[in-house]
């Protein structure tokens, strides 16, 4: 098997590899600024006589962190050792590239990548729980707006107050520091309220497949959060969406507060038939041995 950075000369593989698994699948969309992209990721295909079986992405999060995302295999390669490779190429190339840290997001009930992800040595170190609620007309809420860059600082030490130390936007789980809420200020997910700014904060983003505004881990005082999420709720509405959803740890002191709003646990079935709280988990992998090992 040969593994390798993809090439410009892939795509029309590798496209056509994505659509027999999953026609929705995102990767289309990125695939052609990750393969330009020589500073901030590398794209990887594996490839066997002339087919291709799989592919990754290792994207750098900063100078400490890579995020492992994109793993697909061909279904006639599965069961072959073909996803531990591309993992494994995966870690080596995050060490390459003198990071220190490999994470990654798996569903909560994939449980063939669970299993996957675990044989490879990683460590899971958070479970998120999703909470959702239906929306309907409901009374004004607080405005929410975007910090400015001088608050950053502030809602950083907020969050360590709470013991918060991961920052998750849209897909990816950052360090919780300034350069993570950066990220989400540029991208405008950020949100604080307009009256309070450093007492809580959001990272709020849209769920096209979902239809929805989705955030992760509220934190904060408890009653300017839940403002927040009120002011979301009132936003998601006025956009006509359907439901707004909040993941967070199962034993957020917020749990109480959003099922008091209304709030509840979604679930998921599983392969087996049964249904188990829907969410998501977040898994890290130790890059000191790999990184020695590229030094020397």
């Amino acid at each position: 098997m040969d593994i390798r950075r993809a090439q410009a000369q892939d795509r029309a593989v590798v496209l056509a590899l994505i659509n027999a698994i999953d026609p929705d699948d995102y990767i289309p969309y990125c695939w052609d600024e990750w393969v330009a992209d020589y500073e901030n990721g590398i794209p990887l295909v594996a490839w066997f006589d002339g087919s291709l079986l799989g592919l990754a992405h290792v994207q750098f999060l900063s100078q400490r962190v890579a995020w492992l995302q994109a793993l697909r295999v061909a279904p006639t390669a599965r069961r072959l050792g073909v996803g531990t490779a591309l993992t494994e190429a995966c870690l080596r190339s995050a060490a390459r590239a003198r990071r220190h840290i490999a994470r990654l997001l798996i569903d909560i009930d994939n449980r063939a990548s669970l299993s996957l992800t675990a044989k490879a040595g990683f460590t899971q170190i958070a479970e998120w729980l999703r909470l959702e609620k239906s929306l309907v007309a409901s009374p004004s809420a607080p405005l929410m707006r975007s910090p400015l860059p001088e608050h950053l600082p502030q809602l950083v030490k907020l969050a360590r107050q709470h013991g918060l130390d991961l920052w998750h936007t849209d897909w990816q789980t950052y360090d919780l520091d300034i350069e993570a809420l950066q990220v989400s200020l540029r991208k405008g997910s950020l949100q604080v309220l307009a009256d309070k700014p450093t007492a809580t904060m959001l990272d709020i983003v849209y769920d096209e497949d979902d239809q929805e505004y989705k955030t992760y881990n509220p934190v904060g005082d408890p009653g300017a959060t839940l403002e927040l999420l009120q002011a979301m709720e009132q936003a998601a509405y006025q956009q006509g969406l359907p439901r707004v959803a909040v993941l967070l740890a199962a034993d957020s002191p917020f749990v109480p507060h959003l099922q008091q709003l209304g709030y509840e646990f979604a679930r998921v079935q599983t392969a087996d038939g049964k249904y188990i709280k829907d969410g998501v988990t977040i898994w890290e992998y130790d890059l000191t041995t790999l990184l020695a090992a590229e030094t020397n």
